[in-house]
């Protein structure tokens, strides 16, 4: 959509900055699952990504990753 707005448009500024914030987010992510792969992982283990639970309230909540394993070290 932004490279259809001309730049003289009234919220062309907004939406560029939500653009931006948008692809600086998808990036991050993308980082961090880029780090789970260096990581030496122990055997078993599991990911959920984009997890999204409702509370007894019904506000939700988004995780973008969960690790999963059945033991834990310092």
């Amino acid at each position: 959509m932004i490279r259809r707005l001309p730049s003289s448009y009234h919220e062309y500024k907004n939406y560029d900055e939500y653009l931006r914030r948008i692809q600086a987010g998808f990036a991050g992510e993308q980082r961090v699952d880029a780090e789970w792969l260096e990581i030496e992982l122990p055997s078993p283990h599991y990911f959920l990504h984009n997890f999204q639970t409702i509370n007894r309230l019904g506000t939700t909540h988004q995780m973008d990753t969960i690790f999963l394993c059945p033991y834990f070290r310092d």
